[in-house]
């Protein structure tokens, strides 16, 4: 019920400022809950509004209780009292806020709602916000995108590779002739190759492992995909090579089989979009 009541109020104090024309969007805690973070919105409402346009705001919400107003050289604040919330009405002097790369809009009860998004919070480490709050959120939407995610790479992609790329035999054969063809551009970031332990993150089909071991690494490949293992093992055979695989999420693996094995870690920037929390990603 008090979700419920909190939404039907950020739902009116939008609808008061698109009405008369004031760019705005939610912050902190707010910006927060609106995005289905976990986090205490028991007491506050947080907005930000744009600054030339600040008196007017102040005018649209004066059947509300005033309780304060604040004001100096950099911004300007109100705050307004509704039931059992204190509204916070902020403002940056001379900042539009229109052009902030981190405003975002979010769609909730079918209403249109403009926040600042998490990850300006995540990666600026804003003193307001706990981000092990943000963490959390972030950990378990990881793992939605991720089943999602694995289920699409388990599914008749071993037959796409198949039709991609002939049978592994064939490809084999390209891969011997020219290995380091196959590790282009990043090729000169990795030779020499020989002797050296190579971990290859989202590794996919093993192609580029095969090259590898082809110029004398011990590879393992890590990808989440059975698919992709069944075509990287029977490609690797086929090369004459000993291609090392896991089928796991990259952010499952025990610290203590991999921490500190290899001499080199890669990972191609086409699967970063299979992150969307890039600070979990490094720490593991």
């Amino acid at each position: 019920m008090k979700d419920k009541n909190y939404l039907e109020l950020i739902k009116e104090i939008t609808v008061r400022l698109v009405e008369e024309k004031i760019p705005y969007h939610f912050i902190d805690s707010t910006s927060l809950w609106l995005q289905g973070v976990e986090v205490d919105h028991s007491e506050s409402v947080f907005v930000q509004v744009q600054w030339d346009l600040f008196d007017n705001c102040y005018q649209i919400f004066q059947d509300f209780e005033q309780i304060g107003r604040e004001r100096n050289e950099r911004s300007a604040l109100f705050k307004v009292k509704s039931a059992d919330y204190t509204i916070l009405v902020h403002c940056d002097f001379n900042t539009t806020i229109k052009t902030d790369p981190y405003r975002i809009e979010i769609m909730k009860e079918n209403q249109l709602f403009y926040c600042i998004s998490l990850y300006k919070y995540l990666y600026f480490n804003s003193k307001k916000i706990n981000t092990l709050e943000i963490e959390a959120y972030l950990s378990k939407e990881q793992a939605l995108v991720t089943e999602q995610n694995e289920a699409a790479w388990n599914q008749n992609n071993y037959a796409a590779l198949l039709n991609r790329y002939g049978a592994p035999e064939e490809i084999a054969n390209k891969i011997i002739e020219n290995p380091k063809w196959r590790l282009h551009p990043f090729y000169k970031y990795l030779d020499p190759l020989a002797n050296k332990k190579v971990l290859h993150l989202l590794g996919s089909n093993g192609i580029k492992g095969v090259a590898m071991s082809l110029l004398g690494a011990d590879v393992t490949v890590v990808d989440f995909s059975k698919e992709n293992e069944m075509f990287a093992l029977e490609l690797s055979e086929a090369a004459g090579t000993n291609l090392s695989y896991v089928v796991s999420d990259v952010l499952s693996l025990p610290n203590e089989q991999f921490h500190d094995q290899f001499d080199i870690v890669l990972m191609e920037l086409g699967v970063l979009h299979y992150f969307i929390n890039l600070n979990e990603f490094h720490n593991s």
